[in-house]
């Protein structure tokens, strides 16, 4: 399945809350997420980034995603709206 399968799949899953504000590649930070996650009232967010695992190494790939996530700090665009970190 590609990254591409993976996020219409994902983001068809989290659009069925009707009080989440669900975005695809948001300018988070230093680049673009693939996935945030945003309650209405602001007060949590989650950001998704997607990786393929070509190679079957499932725990690089999740770590080269976390890594992508704290490198281009996304959560930036959060922290200015009044979410709190966990």
């Amino acid at each position: 399945m590609s990254k591409k399968m993976v996020m219409l799949i994902l983001l068809g899953l989290l659009g069925f809350k009707e009080t989440w504000v669900v975005s695809s590649n948001r300018e988070t930070g230093e680049g673009y997420s693939d996935i945030t996650v945003e309650t209405e009232d602001g007060s949590t967010g989650i950001i998704i980034e997607v990786k393929y695992a070509e190679d079957g190494n499932l725990d690089r790939s999740c770590q080269e995603a976390l890594a992508q996530i704290e490198e281009k700090h996304y959560e930036k665009s959060f922290w200015k709206k009044g979410s709190t970190q966990s």
